[in-house]
């Protein structure tokens, strides 16, 4: 076992944050000088899991993997949705969607975690994602109005979904599809991952019908030194 530290949780928390790695059934469990533990257990690890939670680990979300490997735009979108690169002008405006429709995030679920602070993770993701050079922000407006984004990493191999969020106002209406059309294009035939909680089923549904399929999954946990 051993300890990642996290920058951005710190700076989130104000205390020194890291992330458990490479966990098995037998490790030693030390947790140095650190307030806050995240960790993933994989589906099939549910022993570590057991034993994770006997630690005064707190168990959060069981979260799945989705994976979409055809190449083409197979579904339906809404083609008045204007999807652009995110510039800084848009970095407030998409920032309150994050705020306000992600309700759902492993901090939102964590009791020891303030609604404030949640909702505040998720607003500081987006802004930070602009200056992360591995990170691609999309802009989506209906009638020149910024109606939510995605938030795409990428290598040589493959891309991920790494956050996407929909004005609640604005649901039903095409944008999260016009938003994947747009990724389509821009991956140029890479599978397309993205994570989701199982029990968000609107997510999953969105994901499944426009072409992608659970693949893997994953526990989560937080462990709080007080």
């Amino acid at each position: 076992m051993r300890i990642e530290f996290l920058p951005w949780e710190t700076d989130l928390f104000n205390q020194k944050c890291g992330k458990l790695v490479d966990i098995s059934l037998g490790d030693p469990f030390d947790t140095e000088d650190y307030a806050f533990l995240y960790v993933k257990i994989p589906f099939g690890k549910e022993a570590v899991a057991t034993r994770l939670c006997r630690r005064n680990f707190l168990f959060i979300e069981t979260a799945v993997i989705l994976v979409r490997f055809c190449h083409s735009i197979s579904f339906r979108f809404n083609t008045a949705v204007q999807i652009s690169e995110a510039h800084r002008c848009h970095s407030d405006a998409l920032a309150d969607i994050a705020e306000n429709a992600l309700t759902l995030s492993r901090f939102h679920k964590d009791p020891k975690i303030d609604h404030a602070t949640a909702a505040g993770s998720r607003r500081q993701w987006v802004i930070n994602a602009y200056s992360r050079p591995d990170m691609h922000v999309l802009a989506a407006t209906l009638d020149d109005k910024p109606t939510g984004f995605l938030i795409l990493k990428q290598d040589d191999k493959e891309a991920k979904v790494d956050l996407i969020a929909i004005s609640k106002p604005a649901r039903k209406q095409g944008i999260g599809r016009a938003l994947m059309a747009e990724v389509i294009k821009i991956v140029k035939g890479k599978s397309i991952y993205a994570t989701t909680q199982i029990i968000n089923h609107a997510a999953l549904q969105f994901y499944q019908k426009i072409g992608f399929v659970v693949t893997d999954g994953y526990y989560s946990f937080h462990w709080h030194k007080d």
